[in-house]
């Protein structure tokens, strides 16, 4: 089952209603005016693969959304999360995780190594947040990755000379980076 609830004003938190849709695969709420901590409507829904929660005024752990095992697609996009971004244990939960969009929050700390285990993602978008510490070289050969948004944060240091075959886009605009234009990025 499909539902897709995009710029319904729902001016609140999600409804307890969510908690009996177990059978849902495909969750669109973007844009729809919900606030708040996401508790349990959401934390039956264990088939969920697509979740795309965009756009709101959400805020609370992201940690809780390790349960869901199946994520093909993950937005939390342009809500209020801030959290330390270095403490999800991401290879553990999401080996099926294509697209994870996580940007325009306060999320703070370095990327977690814990990332080079979505060996499935072809696009990481964690653009506008507060992030910092170095761009690790791995985050070059996820095996799928095609989309690399890293733009707007605090990364600094230099970016490692890179091989891969997918990545067709690749963003680290309005960092700290230092040093010369790779070779990698005019190939």
């Amino acid at each position: 089952m499909e539902l897709y609830l995009n710029g319904v004003n729902f001016t609140g938190k999600i409804p307890e209603s969510f908690n009996h849709q177990t059978s849902l695969l495909d969750l669109v709420m973007s844009s729809s005016n919900i606030s708040g901590h996401i508790l349990k409507p959401l934390w039956n829904l264990t088939n969920i693969e697509v979740l795309d929660l965009h756009n709101n005024h959400l805020e609370g752990p992201i940690s809780q959304f390790l349960r869901f095992g199946k994520l093909r697609e993950f937005s939390l996009r342009n809500n209020n999360f801030d959290v330390q971004l270095e403490y999800l244990p991401f290879n553990r939960s999401w080996t099926q995780l294509e697209t994870l969009d996580f940007s325009s929050n306060f999320l703070t700390g370095p990327i977690p190594s814990d990332v080079s285990g979505l060996q499935n993602l072809q696009s990481l978008s964690l653009s506008s947040n507060h992030l910092n510490g170095t761009i690790p070289s791995w985050i070059f050969s996820l095996p799928s990755l095609f989309d690399l948004d890293f733009s707007d944060n605090h990364f600094s240091g230099k970016i490692q000379e890179f091989k891969s075959q997918t990545l067709f886009s690749i963003s680290v605009k309005q960092n700290q980076f230092e040093g010369p234009i790779l070779k990698s990025f005019l190939n």
